[in-house]
């Protein structure tokens, strides 16, 4: 790129030359020196001096508007395809901004416009009067984003990039023997770089072969010859993992798979690489992992443990990879697997530390009269989920706390809602339980995350006293196509909480122990909207009773909207409270038709 200084030399030098041939134009220039107010020639302003060129384009005469379309028009193929690479018979197009280039058109013009005008007076007639019979190249300015052509290479160099294959030991038996290694290459960026940034200055499309650097193998055949006699001895035999009892072979081909052999084998020898082997080992890991259990905990004045935590185990995999590599460089070739302990987050020596405080809440509810099925589900459900521990800020789930109901888990038939209708199912009566938690977590503060009213008004949750919209549905679906209900709430303290349950001649207690929150809770007396008559009487069929007899099995009842407000006090201020909606259905009046044996239908799903 030229400077101002080297060329208004130039252009003196052309002077000169000029006055000596011309004496018109001598004549004219002394005219001009007399006259301090004449500048720049009258056909110069505004427009680029005669012989101005950047690239092959002539831009005499043209103003800077001119010049620029012109100067874009002819750089428009370059911007979209700058250059082509190739390598092994493909191609990758790049576009100058692909490069993390771009023309700077102003810059470029700004150049050649100063052609003239830097000069002199002297100097700009004298460019002028010479007509462009002496011309001047301006080169294409750009400018460059370097990350972005780093960028580019680095994913160049992917596309193109040929691994090395190292060398490796083959077992045949008791025979090892070496495949030879296959050096790879990688892109030369450092020799590619300047060719790029080359091409693009010279401002026109350009092809590059894609300069390859050799990549050779970490382990060559070479290398892997002279220590074959050390890395055989490593690859012998299988090793043994041993636990107790079992045992697991692993087996030479996969230590193989863990070889390394030395740069330098004159002062180190063949190993196993632990790191290379933890993957082979991991299942084997995990299969001897143990949970540890928690100790079951009562509250009798005080925690106490019904039963005593037990440890769990794990192994770590790098840990037993490491003795595995060890263990192939002695004779025996055995591994004793590194158990480590699991300490269980309760047990006996810990439960002062669980920050279970005392009592703060109790729920209770009455299943007197039910059937000795219904009771006896109540029972089950009760002991099931007795001894809950809550841990801080964990959530709790009735369904995941007391396990599935199933025949194998003591429950057995009862009597649940079902669609619009009471109907029996395994398990009826376990939301005697869910209910009687519910009212202890309900006095106990706590924030429920999922809690379903039930669709009818139920009897059963209304004796010994209590009033309705205090009750909580859940049920656990028999196929994919029901929905889950489940009783959720969230422990908000920095303590565990024990969930225990107290079943007593037909009474049911939920009691939960842990810090209190802090507030006293009182729960208004539920505001119970006007009755919402029944709907007309339903019919459905069964086969229990002779063929047109007709039995009534359900009494229409009323439904109603029932609305709780609970509130949060504190120094007997209320300082929040919230609402519970329970909307009870109302129930229609029911008529069992007896039919034929096979034409009996279907009444829906259990949604109790």
């Amino acid at each position: 790129m030229r400077t101002t200084e080297g060329y208004a030399k130039q252009t003196k030098r052309r002077y000169a030359r000029l006055v000596s041939r011309r004496s018109f134009f001598g004549a004219g220039v002394a005219a001009i020196g007399a006259t301090a107010a004449i500048g720049i020639p009258a056909g110069c302003q505004g427009q680029f001096y005669p012989g101005t060129t950047v690239l092959q384009l002539d831009l005499s005469g043209k103003t800077q508007g001119a010049a620029e379309r012109l100067l874009r028009q002819h750089l428009a193929p370059f911007e979209q395809r700058a250059i082509t690479f190739e390598h092994n018979g493909m191609r990758w197009n790049a576009s100058l901004a692909d490069l993390g280039f771009a023309v700077d058109y102003k810059a470029t013009l700004l150049g050649a416009f100063q052609r003239g005008r830097d000069d002199g007076l002297l100097g700009r007639y004298a460019i002028w009067f010479d007509g462009g019979s002496s011309r001047e190249v301006f080169p294409v300015h750009f400018t460059e984003h370097a990350a972005t052509l780093a960028s580019y290479l680095a994913t160049l160099g992917k596309d193109v990039a040929v691994p090395a294959t190292n060398a490796t030991l083959v077992q045949d038996g008791a025979t090892l023997s070496v495949i030879e290694d296959v050096a790879g290459s990688r892109l030369d960026t450092d020799r590619l770089r300047p060719e790029v940034v080359s091409a693009v200055h010279a401002a026109r499309p350009a092809t590059l072969d894609l300069p390859m650097t050799p990549v050779p193998a970490r382990i060559t055949a070479k290398k892997l010859a002279s220590v074959r006699d050390a890395a055989a001895a490593l690859l012998e035999g299988p090793v043994t993992i041993v636990a107790g009892d079992a045992s697991w072979a692993i087996e030479p081909e996969t230590l193989a798979n863990a070889l390394v052999i030395p740069d330098d084998t004159s002062s180190a020898s063949p190993s196993l690489d632990p790191a290379l082997l933890t993957d082979a080992v991991t299942e084997i890991a995990s299969s001897l992992y143990v949970s540890p259990v928690n100790a079951v905990v009562g509250w009798d004045n005080g925690p106490y443990a019904i039963e005593k935590g037990q440890y769990g185990r794990w192994v770590d995999a790098k840990e037993l990879a490491k003795a595995v590599a060890e263990a192939a460089t002695r004779e025996d070739r055995t591994a004793q697997v590194p158990f480590a302990p699991i300490a269980p987050d309760v047990h006996s020596d810990n439960l002062d530390t669980l920050g279970l405080a005392g009592l703060m809440a109790a729920g209770d509810s009455s299943f007197e009269g039910s059937s000795p099925e219904r009771a006896e589900n109540v029972e089950v459900a009760a002991k099931h989920i007795s001894a809950t521990l809550i841990p801080p800020g964990a959530q709790f789930s009735f369904n995941d706390s007391l396990g599935p109901i199933s025949v194998e888990n003591g429950y057995v038939e009862g009597k649940i809602i079902q669609g619009d209708w009471y109907a029996s199912d395994l398990g009826g009566g376990v939301c005697q339980v869910s209910t009687t938690v519910y009212r202890a977590a309900l006095k106990a503060g706590m924030t429920f995350d999922e809690w379903h009213p039930h669709s009818f008004r139920v009897s059963f949750y209304e004796l010994d006293g209590w009033p309705p919209g205090i009750d909580a549905a859940i049920y656990q679906p028999n196929s994919p196509d029901e929905w889950e209900m489940d009783l959720k709430f969230t422990n908000p303290t920095n303590g565990w909480m024990l969930l225990q349950m107290v079943e007593d001649s037909g009474h049911v207690t939920a009691q939960l122990y842990g810090t209190p929150l802090g507030y006293d809770i009182e729960l208004d007396t539920p505001v119970v909207s006007d009755p919402i008559p029944p709907p007309e009487p339903k019919e459905r069929t069964t086969t229990k009773l002779p063929a047109g007899q007709r039995q009534e099995i359900q009494v229409a009842a009323p439904g109603y909207n029932v609305t709780l407000t609970r509130s949060f006090l504190k120094n007997g201020k209320v300082v929040d409270q919230d609402t519970f909606v329970s909307q009870y259905q109302p129930q229609p009046e029911i008529w069992e038709v007896g039919i034929a044996t096979g034409s009996e239908q279907s009444v829906g799903n259990a949604s109790d």
